[in-house]
């Protein structure tokens, strides 16, 4: 049977990636809207929740540009041990439009809390685990090839290697989904921002490692 991990994957792979290509990277843009954001949280324009350590990681930060707005994504670091994080800010003509902040932080082995936060103000606290057996729908996206158990097996242990569990990717599409079942609007693609800044390059590389080496360990 399939756990919640293995439904969430391909919904967030398909998220991620809708939004990236509508929003491509704007590298140029990088530093002004970095500008921007840190004087917004340094005057309380932006209300984060950075306790417990969390630092915004502005070195890893990026900027993509679609539909008239820029979107600012980067990692929270420095928070619990096997915590992930990220924050995104929409900005449009120079202002800030909305912004959003994920937490996703683990209790246990294969157990994960994940925490998010629109505008300031907490709209998700969920406990997550990559054994939950609660369905979850995919939105119709085609889930065939990719989850047979030798591939699984494979995707597992490149997360493992790469330090990011599978727990931490229910939790990236269990805060995707809340966001976009309640706004097909700008909280959604705040959301949808992210899942990149969180994890996604680890996650496609190792889907597309599995991929080459079904059954094998990393």
């Amino acid at each position: 049977m399939e756990s919640e991990a293995q439904r969430a994957l391909p919904e967030l792979t398909s998220r991620v990636d809708d939004f990236i290509k509508n929003h491509p990277e704007a590298p140029g843009k990088i530093k002004p809207a970095t500008e921007l954001v840190v004087a917004a949280m340094e005057s309380g324009s932006i209300v984060t929740h950075l306790d417990l350590g969390w630092t915004v990681n502005y070195d890893a930060a990026a900027v993509h540009s679609g539909n008239g707005m820029d979107i600012f994504t980067a990692p929270l670091t420095e928070g619990p041990p096997a915590s992930y994080g990220a924050i995104t800010v929409a900005i449009q003509d120079g202002t800030i439009a909305g912004y959003r902040e994920v937490h996703l932080t683990e209790k246990s082995p294969g157990v994960g809390t994940v925490q998010t936060w629109l505008n300031g103000k907490t709209d998700l606290t969920r406990d997550v685990t990559q054994n939950d057996e609660t369905s979850q729908n995919t939105g119709g996206v085609s889930t065939k090839g990719i989850l047979s158990p030798d591939w699984w097996h494979s995707f597992n242990s490149c997360l493992s290697a790469q330090g990011v569990p599978a727990w931490a990717i229910v939790g990236i599409e269990a805060a995707v989904g809340v966001a976009c079942v309640a706004s097909d609007g700008l909280g959604c693609v705040l959301a949808a921002a992210a899942g990149p800044a969180v994890a996604g390059t680890v996650v496609s590389y190792c889907g597309a490692w599995a991929s080459e080496h079904e059954g094998q360990n990393f």
